[in-house]
């Protein structure tokens, strides 16, 4: 092969919407039967080496409700790094939870994800609503390889290529990837009837992404909303390769990906700093970041402050005085309480761009984790502080007042 050869390094994926335009449970009865299909596929077809679940893990929980039979299959694929699941819990709004949520978002997801074998390490962010300025900071310190964007970015290839050094507030660098800005994580028309779509794949890569690329090896997606593999993928990526000898097309992982474009020594990475919410200004044609949505559904986010300033400031710092006091820390509780809320927090969720039904189920969700908040402060505050009056008078001598912020108060109380 030449040296100078390029690689499109295709990834085959779905963007998994949990609810949006239909409710949680019909698109659940969608995702059991892609999550069947692909799982036979790949028990069946050692060509197809990978496939991404969104960067989620509460897809596996979704399904193994359904299918408890399939967890062990879902190890093993999972362990062989053949399904990527991963590192987030799910792909929350990057503005509207706060950042405590936002990093256990991850922790969650990490954690679910390396019960099952691994955990991807990329951070795969390109259907958020625009992107915060700690992200790469947030990166490093979870030793990912790199991040994945879409929205919030936008430019001519001259103005901006593929290939990003992101820069951020605390001055923390990670190599950075932007999909396309007319494409982002969707088909590119691999396959027609059930071999290579030649001239479609060379139209679009010479024409589309080729222009954005400086480096040898190219990220090219195979997904989009909901979307179940085609199983004729790794056929017609072959008969390509046969047919097509100036640019080579392999099925990937976004981690292989990025290892090999970290290898390019000649590679110049283009700087961007801090947050990205460019609002859709392009050559070409409209990538929007829906800045309408921080504001509609606006009772969402009055609840969603309410619940998560609760758990984070008062029923977690409580229930730690209680526990130093002598008494448990309710961690199964507050895990259950940050779980619901978290389920609030994807993107199509707390943004207020769904179905009436999905935002009532949002309601729920809420309050189930403020009354388990709320219990468990309660009875943390009975066992918190371990004040003793020496006094004989059974009328109370003393009250404890709490700081739930991880720094000192000044003031009267």
């Amino acid at each position: 092969m030449s040296e100078n050869k390029r690689i499109g390094m295709v990834y085959s994926h779905t963007h998994w919407d949990r609810e949006w335009r239909a409710t949680f449970q019909e698109y659940r009865i969608g995702l059991v039967k892609r999550m069947d299909f692909i799982i036979d596929l790949m028990n069946r077809n050692p060509d197809f080496t990978a496939f991404h679940l969104d960067g989620q893990t509460i897809i596996l929980e979704d399904y193994l409700e359904i299918r408890p039979e399939k967890e062990q299959e879902l190890k093993k694929l999972i362990s062989a790094g053949r399904l990527i699941a991963g590192p987030w819990y799910l792909l929350p709004d990057m503005f509207l939870p706060s950042g405590e949520a936002i990093v256990r978002n991850l922790q969650r997801g990490i954690r679910t994800a390396e019960k099952f074998g691994r955990t991807m390490e990329v951070m795969y962010i390109p259907d958020m609503f625009g992107q915060m300025s700690q992200t790469p900071q947030i990166a490093s310190l979870l030793g990912l390889k790199g991040a994945i964007i879409w929205r919030g970015i936008n430019g001519s290839p001259e103005e901006l290529p593929a290939e990003l050094d992101w820069e951020g507030a605390d001055g923390t660098h990670i190599p950075t990837i932007r999909l396309h800005n007319d494409y982002g994580y969707t088909y590119i028309g691999y396959v027609k009837d059930g071999h290579a779509n030649i001239e479609h794949i060379r139209d679009h890569i010479l024409k589309t992404h080729l222009p954005y690329c400086r480096a040898k090896h190219i990220l090219l997606p195979d997904g989009g909303d909901h979307a179940c593999p085609d199983e004729n993928l790794p056929l017609a990526l072959k008969e390509w390769n046969e047919s097509q000898p100036d640019i080579e097309l392999r099925l990937s992982t976004l981690e292989e990906f990025f290892d090999a474009v970290l290898n390019e020594k000649d590679l110049k990475w283009h700087p961007i700093k801090g947050e990205q919410r460019m609002p859709g200004k392009n050559f070409e044609g409209w990538q929007a970041i829906l800045t309408g949505t921080l504001s509609s559904r606006i009772y969402l986010k009055q609840k969603n402050y309410e619940v998560q300033k609760y758990i984070e400031r008062v029923a977690e710092p409580v229930s730690v005085m209680a526990w130093l006091s002598g008494g448990e820390y309710p961690a199964a509780f507050l895990d259950k309480a940050w779980q619901y809320l978290l389920m609030n927090h994807a993107h199509d969720s707390i943004c207020g761009c769904s179905l009436d039904e999905v935002h009532r189920d949002m309601e729920y969700r809420f309050a189930q984790a403020e009354q388990i908040a709320k219990t468990i402060a309660a009875i943390s505050a009975r066992h918190a502080g371990g004040v003793k009056s020496e006094s004989r008078d059974p009328a109370p001598k003393s009250v404890s007042v709490f700081n739930g912020l991880p720094y000192p108060r000044p003031g009267e109380v």
